[in-house]
């Protein structure tokens, strides 16, 4: 009985760690395609970096230089605070019009439509038979 088990065990882990070695390439190729463009963005973020600088390779480090000129720029903030404004607007406002209409349809069986009701009456009808 115990060689039996252990053979059950090998077999499972036989078939997990080919399930590793089938994502292993992917999981590397995301890796190269993803992780690589925000390591380098992260690294020339933190240069002093221009087109000449760039084509030459000389950037000088200046650490978070960049980001505390960022931060102090009334542009930038107002730019910001805009964009937050703008995505919490649009999603309330499209929340809350797909619940409406969500919340209006019903499904009548018998007669095989959807329907979109109000306490006023039936706006839709939809024959899906």
């Amino acid at each position: 009985m115990g060689a039996l088990k252990t053979n059950r065990l090998k077999a499972s882990q036989s078939k997990k760690l080919e399930a590793y070695l089938f994502i292993l390439p992917a999981f590397f190729y995301v890796l190269l395609v993803m992780g690589y463009p925000l390591l380098y963005n992260a690294v020339l973020s933190l240069q002093n970096m221009d087109v000449k600088n760039l084509k030459k390779g000389t950037a000088v480090f200046i650490g978070l230089k960049n980001y505390v000129e960022l931060f102090q720029n009334e542009t930038f903030r107002k730019v910001v605070g805009n964009t937050f404004t703008f995505t919490n607007t649009n999603s309330s406002a499209n929340s809350s019009t797909n619940s409406g209409v969500a919340g209006n349809l019903t499904y009548d069986s018998t007669e095989q439509s959807t329907t979109a009701s109000t306490d006023s009456g039936t706006f839709l009808s939809v024959v899906t038979a």
